[in-house]
């Protein structure tokens, strides 16, 4: 009856919105600025109809725009759609399971099994068959010191408690082993007041006029706008027991990296 953005929680196709009369409140439109989503058959590349499941494809400043210094899998992980380049979404566990080989293992986890299994679909297509787990962030149900990487992208700020979600992430992590959290947020401050105006005027009457509901785009601009700052977020990989953390800010801090690494 509705479909999240696999892997982009705030990212759908503005003809596969929520049904208006659905009970539960989705953060879904267009993130930011300029962004153009698709909803297609990863077979044929085709668009599909509104309410088929498919591949979400995004386009846009913000959006991952490649892997450093490998061409050959930045090409693998985007396709050309409408003369534009669009990401594919999910190609983390991919391009993590290619890396790993037959002799890694490489998990993906959510706590929405819908989600999952549009991302196992998808890597099936492929050629890959990873384990599953739907599970919740703060109870991960491995054992301790078992993964070299852990990822999260677009994730972290749907958690509701993010302190104990970083503590589980590092938990499981081997010691050695890197945490990436790719995340929403804040912008330099030159450019936070026209940001701020487009988030709260301009995003909401968009989501009015494409989607017919201005709530969920609210809350998307309200979502961003609570998630810790830079260095709030760095103090937390810290306090989770990492050590070595920095991050890298995308677009002007639109988005940011971040990583930790845990020593012991």
């Amino acid at each position: 009856d509705y479909m999240e953005g696999y892997g982009l929680s705030e990212t759908i196709a503005p003809s596969h919105m929520n049904p208006t009369n659905h009970s539960k409140k989705q953060c879904l439109g267009i993130p930011i600025y300029d962004t153009d989503c698709r909803v297609i058959d990863p077979d044929t590349l085709e668009e599909v109809a509104p309410g088929q499941t498919g591949e979400i494809i995004t386009h846009g400043p913000q959006v991952f725009q490649g892997y450093w210094n490998d061409a050959a899998k930045t090409a693998d992980a985007f396709i050309m759609h409408d003369g534009k380049k669009f990401f594919r979404t999910g190609d983390l566990a991919r391009a993590f399971a290619r890396q790993a080989g037959p002799q890694g293992e490489v998990w993906l986890t959510d706590i929405n099994d819908s989600m999952l299994r549009v991302g196992r679909d998808r890597l099936t297509d492929d050629g890959l068959i990873l384990p599953l787990a739907v599970c919740d962030s703060e109870k991960l149900p491995f054992p301790d010191n078992y993964f070299d990487r852990v990822t999260v992208a677009y994730g972290l700020r749907n958690m509701t408690h993010k302190d104990r979600a970083l503590a589980e992430m590092t938990r499981v992590l081997v010691p050695g082993g890197k945490l990436l959290v790719l995340e929403f947020s804040h912008i330099a401050k030159p450019l936070a007041p026209v940001y701020d105006w487009y988030s709260f005027k301009v995003l909401p009457w968009l989501g009015k006029k494409v989607a017919g509901d201005s709530g969920s785009y609210q809350y998307l601009a309200e979502s961003i706008r609570m998630h810790p700052d830079q260095e709030t977020l760095k103090a937390m990989l810290v306090a989770a027991g990492l050590s070595r953390v920095q991050y890298f800010n995308l677009t002007a801090g639109l988005t940011a990296v971040h990583e930790g690494v845990k020593l012991g």
